[in-house]
């Protein structure tokens, strides 16, 4: 089961800043990294950010908090999200997903240049390792991926994990002392700061995507193919039938 916790906003409590991650592994792992780490980061800007908001200290926009089913058997949570909220998904003003998150330095934003929020905000989180380091092509195999492929604006951390992780992941080897609280805590904390600037911007820090730049940021990034054979026919397949 998804697992999701609100907490409303003041001025514009209709629209949605998501943070999420997925609490399954594979039955092998105790899943430490992938992604029990992720889990944590949500569940610490949770409590953060609900311990400012019982103070009265309230964004403008909803802050909704998931944990998504079935991650590693399809991203079956977060589809079944994006299916079940369509009419709802406009009001997304954007989502974060925390998937193996480790040491951050710099925001992704999936078919968006960089703006004047997040560069700022990555100037005053400077003592915690962020720089002006933005990635604007698409990836897959996350949960985010509904979410991007609905044209819902996705902010992610470029963040590095150690490189002994690569070789445990999805294995027996994926246990708790591969985790480094350090890194866990800067990747918490600059994930509450993203959300809460998010939710409290004046206005729509990211446009959503139209159908046909969804599909242009695709192409650009040479995942059709990839979608195809996973068998998405959404939205974002509809403007050209045949791969370029």
């Amino acid at each position: 089961r998804t697992v999701l916790a609100d907490l409303p906003g003041t001025e514009r409590p209709d629209e949605i800043v998501l943070a999420g991650a997925h609490p399954d592994s594979w039955g092998v792992a105790q899943g430490a990294t992938d992604n029990g780490l992720g889990s944590a980061i949500v569940l610490e800007t949770a409590r953060v950010l609900a311990l400012l908001h019982a103070a009265g200290i309230r964004p403008r926009r909803t802050l909704r908090f998931a944990l998504w089913a079935a991650e590693e058997i399809g991203l079956l949570g977060s589809h079944r999200y994006v299916d079940a909220h369509g009419a709802a998904l406009p009001l997304h003003v954007g989502v974060m997903n925390f998937d193996m998150t480790g040491d951050p330095y710099g925001y992704w934003t999936p078919g968006h240049a960089p703006n004047r929020l997040l560069g700022a905000l990555a100037d005053q989180l400077a003592p915690l390792g962020m720089r002006r380091a933005f990635d604007d092509k698409a990836g897959l195999h996350s949960d985010h991926e509904p979410f991007m492929l609905a044209g819902v604006p996705v902010v992610g951390l470029k963040a590095v994990l150690p490189p002994e992780v690569g070789r445990y992941y999805h294995g027996f080897g994926d246990t708790f002392d591969k985790v480094a609280v350090a890194p866990f805590a800067r990747a918490a904390c600059v994930g509450a700061h993203t959300l809460w600037a998010l939710a409290d911007a004046p206005d729509r820090p990211l446009p959503h995507l139209p159908p046909g730049d969804v599909r242009a940021m695709l192409e650009r990034a040479d995942l059709i193919e990839a979608l195809q054979v996973a068998g998405y026919h959404g939205p974002a397949m509809r403007v050209s039938a045949t791969r370029p």
